[in-house]
């Protein structure tokens, strides 16, 4: 075995990283260091009775299924309501109550308008599996939806709960855990049978105003698979609800933060304290909110935003100290374009009555309006924000593109705190986790997300067909191909063989016996070079070179003895250089995506993607190694045909063997980029078939 003098430092995405000590694993990335949730905007606001809250009542029809026996299915659904009724905030109850009404006789919401107007003394809460065809509202993949209608000042008035029956089957499981209905399958089996119970209960998180989150081990991310059952929250939950509602800690009858007043009569809000009502409610009714008056939102609780115009700007929920770092200001997703309902935080994807273009939307009525900018249309039979100037929309999604970094739990990043760095992944996007060695901080970027059921992409797990479903790695750091019952869900990779790039994160898993290496003499990037061992060989063609990074653990990896013996570069044998998604190209030959795709008369290597979102395309990433962002993709179509990525401006130009870059040359620094880990998903929504549509009106 050659000795070696290179000198080995470690880096990840392109961006050093300080290092401190960490055990090297193949553990998960949840959501950084702290919880992560999304209150949407509105809440229940706590009437207060004599020294307690006023229960929020929420009924089950009396029906149910006819394919479960008994009440089955209605007690799962009571005990899901009841699992978040048992949090306990640091010993203290919530302040909400939700109780078990009496049961509902008909399969509807029970509310009623006049002239698109809620008649509010007909409201109801009503929890029900919807059978017939025609009644399913919304996208036929989704497995159950909450509608919420909610005042302008928060406090919601009106929620409902569908199930669906029609597209899907459905088990229970009684108190004792033993389930009836349709029959669990076999971890990975496609299937549309879904547990009662895990799904209440994620949608019990919608009817107390929580949006999904790009957490995969919270209960509320947005996707499920038809073998999960969850009967506990995550503490992204369980943080969540007691900051939505923090537990009271001012005595008497008084309303306090957060509970109901009124306008012109009734107990006045304790001292501090505003009565804000909604303009819906231009008298009094009982639907006012006690809140803080403020200017920022550094002056409101966590969990509450500062919002309304000045000078009567008043705390409501929104995103402050929550985890998610996307931008209350922007207002949410609710200007996403989306093809499917999983792309939205709430569910709702929407699209236009003259084309397929949809955005995320939430639902409204004529005494419930939409937020300004947005009109309040009919779709089918609901009604629908839908936005005035739909060119506007999509132009603030601050969540992070396909290749761009997600996660870094550095200690150090954010000036010596241990808050490190999360950022939610767009649309069809998961997060999963890259650890160089022993010493550094995992990095998390994203990939596109795949599981065991789900064929999304035209029959295919991925959108590109070159690429694997890896549901984790091995502890080689190897694709795990095959799920199995602890590996259901995980992220799309292009497998990289010895000599073939392996710069963006969807190309950093080599093949067996391989690893990620950047050493600062490949103008490409990164490439995959064999590993080296007492058992393993080199091609007779390298030579096998022992080195410690910096770190101080042992890396020996495999490089051309001619080519380090002729310039003191180390690089496997064979370099064979395919090149990355936006890089000009001749041929799918040069490509490994396997297409050079001509568009205005000049070629790159491209790959399909939805025109309506982007889907499919990188973030503003560095595709030729050139040490610089290239601007980022926008998914192109010509003459109506299908979309594919392209550059916005313009192809890249290849770097050839030989040609530096900026911080390349000579023979520099090796890189080392590790182990991978995918994240353990929780689903609740399948790719969409159908959205709802607008019309006029």
């Amino acid at each position: 075995m050659k000795a070696s003098t290179l000198a080995v430092s470690l880096a990840l995405l392109g961006a050093a990283i300080p290092a401190h000590a960490v055990d090297l694993d193949n553990g998960t990335i949840a959501c950084g260091t702290e919880p992560t949730y999304y209150p949407r905007g509105d809440f229940w606001s706590v009437i207060r009775g004599t020294g307690a809250p006023v229960p929020v009542p929420y009924q089950i029809h009396a029906g149910g299924l006819d394919s479960i026996p008994g009440d089955t299915e209605n007690g799962a659904i009571d005990r899901a309501f009841q699992t978040w009724m048992a949090v306990r905030c640091n010993g203290d109850v919530p302040n909400l109550r939700l109780t078990r009404g009496a049961d509902y006789p008909t399969r509807d919401t029970g509310d009623e308008f006049q002239d698109g107007a809620l008649v509010l003394d007909t409201v109801k809460n009503v929890v029900f599996f919807v059978i017939d065809d025609a009644a399913w509202e919304v996208d036929e993949a989704i497995v159950a939806y909450t509608n919420n209608l909610a005042s302008a000042a928060g406090p919601i008035v009106t929620s409902d709960m569908q199930i669906n029956a029609v597209d899907f089957q459905w088990r229970a499981a009684n108190a004792g855990g033993v389930s009836s209905g349709c029959a669990k399958p076999a971890q990975g089996a496609a299937s549309t049978c879904y547990d009662v119970g895990n799904t209440i209960l994620h949608e019990v998180g919608h009817f107390i105003g929580l949006n999904h989150v790009q957490c995969t081990d919270a209960v509320m991310y947005p996707t499920s698979t038809p073998t999960t059952e969850l009967r506990q929250l995550s503490v992204h939950e369980t943080t969540a609800i007691c900051n939505l509602y923090a537990p009271r800690e001012a005595a008497g009858d008084q309303p306090a933060f957060g509970e109901a007043c009124d306008f012109d009569g009734g107990p006045n809000c304790q001292a501090g304290l505003t009565c804000v009502v909604g303009a819906e409610f231009p008298e009094a009714g009982g639907w006012g909110n006690c809140t803080y008056l403020c200017n920022t939102t550094d002056e409101c609780p966590t969990a509450y935003i500062c919002d309304g115009d000045a000078p009567n700007k008043f705390c409501r929920p929104g995103l402050h100290d929550t985890g998610s770092t996307v931008d209350p200001t922007t207002g949410g997703d609710s200007c996403i374009p989306c093809a499917q309902e999983a792309d939205c935080a709430n569910g709702l994807c929407v699209a236009g009555a003259e084309d397929d273009t949809g955005y995320c939307s939430e639902t409204c009525s004529q005494n419930f309006p939409c937020a300004a900018g947005f009109s309040c249309l009919p779709a089918g039979d609901i009604s629908v924000c839908w936005p005035d100037d739909p060119a506007s929309c999509g132009l603030d999604d601050a969540r992070a593109k396909l290749n761009e970094v997600c996660y870094n739990d550095d200690p150090d990043l954010n000036a010596g705190t241990n808050d490190g760095f999360y950022n939610e992944c767009g649309t069809s996007l998961i997060c999963v986790g890259f650890r160089g060695s022993s010493c550094l901080a995992e990095v998390g970027a994203c990939v596109y997300y795949c599981n065991a059921t789900d064929q999304s992409y035209s029959g295919e797990r991925c959108p590109d067909p070159n690429q694997d479903c890896c549901y984790g790695v091995t502890d080689n750091g190897v694709c795990r191909k095959l799920p199995d019952e602890n590996h259901q869900q995980g992220g799309c990779f292009t497998i990289r063989k010895v000599g073939e790039t392996c710069v963006t994160a969807e190309n950093a898993i080599c093949e067996e016996n391989a690893k990620c290496i950047y050493a600062g003499n490949n103008a490409g990037g990164a490439l995959c070079y064999g590993l080296c061992s007492t058992t393993v060989a080199c091609d007779p063609n390298e030579s096998c070179f022992t080195v410690n990074d910096n770190c101080g653990d042992p890396l020996s990896f495999c490089c051309d003895t001619a080519v380090y013996n002729r310039t003191g570069e180390c690089l496997p044998y064979g370099v064979t250089n395919k090149r990355e998604l936006g890089v000009e190209c001749s041929s799918g030959s040069e490509c490994q995506s396997g297409t050079c795709y001509n568009f205005n008369g000049k070629s790159a290597c491209s790959r399909r993607c939805n025109t309506v979102t982007g889907a499919g395309c990188p973030g503003n990433i560095d595709v030729n190694g050139d040490a610089r962002s290239d601007g980022g993709f926008y998914c192109a179509q010509e003459s109506g045909g299908e979309g594919w990525c392209w550059l916005k401006e313009g192809p890249a130009r290849f770097l050839g063997d030989g040609e530096e870059t900026e911080e390349s040359g000579g023979c520099a620094a090796a890189r080392t980029d590790g182990l991978l880990t995918v994240l353990p998903v929780l689903v609740l929504a399948l790719a969409a078939a159908r959205r709802r549509r607008v019309t006029a009106g």
